[in-house]
């Protein structure tokens, strides 16, 4: 009998209280405060869900307080008498459905709007709005947005927006939005825009928009952008940018540009890019159709200015030595291996880069640094075939002219400015022997803890180019 008189009691005063909203001439605007003291306007503004006193009378039942066992079984739906409910605190012991929201929500399992929000909606499974909104909608498993929505989105498994976004969407799996998108999306999956995004995208797996990129996307394995980026894209495996990129891009393994890059390129394998206008690329390997920018890495391909030169040469240290020459003529890398003197197994591998600076139409002049390390080749005293036994490094900084004969074939000459490093391996002096020559201007003996012996000169290197 208690629970019947309470009953009763709730159901009077909520009669009365829909009697006053419906006769009372001001809207009511619990969240609409935010909305006109917001500078960002990105977002057209949505439909206005307040109603005259005249037509809420015909068409809408302003519930204050409503509270539902399941759609079609409520308080608002015994008062509305037939009209749409307009929600302004509502409670769904399982699950609620009404044509629009004014105010708060609390859902155990499934909150349910057909037509607009505002406000705020806390469910523990799902939140479905079939038009559009603006607030905030939290979920234990999914938020459901079928028209453009500004605001937060926070879920434990996936959110969907199929209009326009701004805001800040959280998912445990995945956040999912049909228009364009300006905010911030966190997922520990993916986040998918089927347009472009200004803002960041941060997934533990995969981004991806279909559209241009401004901002950040942010990924533990792929970074997909179907326009130009400007901005960062950070993959662990891969980025992609199917337009012009703008900015840094950072790939554990490759980062593709089919544009024009202007920024950086960085990639622990490589780095592809269809023009470089004005940046750099480093990478084991760097390709561009059109490089004007500068690549750093062990190989350099450009096809509209490629450099390939193969060398022959000779010095006071080396007798003779082959070079390998890859890369644009303003900056390119060099690989080689000579022969030094002594031993006929004592060898030196070395690598370094240059450029090539044209001084008349036949004559250029190069500018190279290179380090070479001692290597023992074939030795019956070495432990290995190919073996070094102590640090014995010659760093050469090197001004080369040279002499074009014809397009394929030029001579060079010019000095060498060498610093010996030498290591002394007390188990092997038999393999021991400077590769100094006696005209050195510098001498410093057991440098340092290491034991190691300094020495510079001024040599030569000369030979013929291909």
């Amino acid at each position: 009998m208690r629970k019947l008189v309470l009953v009763w009691v709730m159901m009077i005063l909520t009669s009365c209280t829909v009697i006053y909203a419906e006769e009372s001439a001001g809207p009511f605007r619990i969240v609409r405060y935010w909305e006109e003291h917001s500078t960002i306007k990105v977002i057209p503004d949505l439909p206005s869900i307040t109603l005259t006193a005249g037509s809420r009378s015909r068409d809408y039942a302003v519930i204050p307080f409503n509270i539902s066992f399941w759609p079609g079984f409520s308080i608002g739906e015994s008062l509305a008498r037939g009209r749409k409910i307009i929600n302004q605190f509502s409670i769904n012991v399982l699950a609620g459905s009404a044509a629009r929201l004014q105010g708060i929500e609390f859902g155990s399992v499934w909150n349910d709007y057909t037509e607009d929000i505002q406000g705020l909606q806390f469910s523990g499974v799902a939140n479905t709005v079939r038009g559009s909104g603006v607030g905030l909608q939290c979920a234990g498993v999914v938020n459901l947005m079928g028209d453009r929505f500004r605001g937060v989105q926070a879920s434990g498994v996936v959110n969907v927006v199929d209009g326009l976004f701004y805001g800040m969407q959280n998912a445990g799996v995945a956040n999912l939005v049909r228009g364009r998108t300006e905010g911030f999306q966190a997922a520990g999956v993916t986040n998918l825009v089927y347009d472009a995004v200004q803002g960041v995208q941060a997934g533990g797996v995969f981004n991806l928009a279909y559209g241009t990129v401004e901002g950040a996307q942010i990924a533990g394995v792929v970074n997909l952008a179907g326009g130009s980026v400007s901005g960062v894209q950070v993959g662990g495996v891969y980025n992609h940018a199917r337009g012009d990129f703008t900015g840094v891009q950072v790939g554990g393994v490759v980062n593709i540009t089919e544009g024009s890059l202007e920024g950086l390129q960085v990639a622990g394998v490589i780095n592809v890019a269809d023009e470089v206008a004005d940046g750099v690329q480093i990478g084991v390997i760097n390709v561009a159709n059109e490089q004007r920018g500068l690549p750093i890495g062990l190989v350099t391909i450009a096809r509209n200015r490629p450099y390939m030169r193969f060398e022959v040469s000779a010095g006071e240290v080396f007798l003779p030595r082959f070079s390998f020459k890859l890369g644009v003529d303003y900056f390119y890398n060099i690989y080689s291996l000579g022969k030094l003197p002594g031993d006929r197994n004592r060898w030196a591998y070395g690598a370094g880069f240059g450029t090539e600076i044209p001084l008349r139409s036949f004559i250029t002049l190069n500018i190279e640094g290179m380090t070479h390390q001692e290597l023992w080749i074939d030795e019956e005293r070495a432990r290995h075939f190919l073996y070094t036994d102590r640090v014995n490094l010659l760093n050469q900084l090197k001004f080369i002219l040279g002499l074009r004969l014809s397009r394929r074939l030029a001579l060079f000459i010019g000095p060498t400015f060498n610093v010996l490093v030498e290591g002394h391996n007390k188990d092997r002096d038999d393999l021991a022997g400077s590769i100094a020559p006696s005209w050195t201007v510098f001498e410093r003996d057991a440098l340092g803890r290491r034991n190691r012996d300094v020495k510079a000169w001024v040599g030569f290197s000369a030979g013929v180019r291909f």
